[in-house]
């Protein structure tokens, strides 16, 4: 990946993280209803549509999609330590996730099955990474997994919020839980052979940046395990993501 993806996403995953920091300091009053005026709940939601712009423009260069012939080993490149270490402390931090909520005096059923989900994601993320790096076929449906416990998720986090009569309380983890079901998603049609780089990279680049933001709300230590978990997992999968053999030569004689 490029250096300047790297150095954008830092930068808008710290600014959005501080946004919402202070937007929830200081943007509700005594009975958690919206004020207004308040300038880091305007600057939040347009910071996130500026990364994802400026994401899809940097991303441009890549193909739209790949060719179905290609595996997804052929696309992501785990030789390396990095990325590895990303997804398997990525994948550990959901195992503890999981582990940490069963073991909640006051779970509940509802709690139990998606504890059991999370763990099933960690290993399918772990088996992935593996098979990828000793050049082994897998079965696309592995990384299936995360995309359907990132639905349940959704619903459950929906449903539970549903009642909140302010938008601005929850549409940051909707949002969040929304993207990283689509960079899932984008990922698995890799193992397809049918993967799209111009939208994976940005989908991944704007997951990330959310998942700061909700590790930043610092809701629960379960729930900012979950999302630096992802957001690890992710960060592995784009450090390890190797488009440019189809990229367009520059012409300028410049290497990217």
């Amino acid at each position: 990946m490029k250096k300047m993806y790297w150095l954008l996403l830092a930068l808008f995953s710290a600014a959005a993280a501080f946004l919402r920091t202070e937007h929830l300091r200081t943007g509700f009053d005594a009975d958690g209803l919206a004020l207004h005026g308040c300038l880091p709940a305007i600057a939040l939601p347009i910071t996130l549509l500026l990364a994802a712009a400026v994401f899809l423009l940097l991303c441009r260069r890549y193909p739209a999609q790949r060719d179905l012939s290609g595996a997804m080993g052929r696309y992501f490149d785990f030789s390396s330590t990095v990325p590895v270490m990303l997804s398997v402390l990525g994948a550990f931090a959901l195992i503890g996730t999981a582990v940490l909520s069963l073991l909640n005096p006051w779970r509940t059923m509802l709690a139990m099955l998606l504890s059991v989900f999370w763990f099933a994601c960690a290993v399918s993320v772990i088996y992935a990474l593996f098979a990828l790096r000793r050049g082994i076929e897998f079965p696309g449906v592995v990384l299936l997994t995360p995309v359907c416990a990132l639905v349940l998720q959704t619903i459950v986090s929906y449903r539970s919020s549903a009642a909140d009569p302010v938008l601005g309380h929850l549409y940051i983890e909707i949002l969040a839980l929304a993207a990283l079901t689509m960079t899932f998603l984008e990922l698995s049609a890799f193992a397809f052979r049918n993967g799209a780089p111009r939208l994976f990279l940005p989908l991944g680049a704007v997951s990330v940046i959310l998942c700061s933001c909700m590790v930043a709300e610092r809701r629960s230590f379960l729930s900012m395990l979950f999302y630096a978990g992802f957001a690890l997992i992710l960060l592995g999968c784009c450090a390890a993501a190797d488009f440019t053999d189809h990229e367009p030569e520059n012409l300028t004689g410049e290497e990217n």
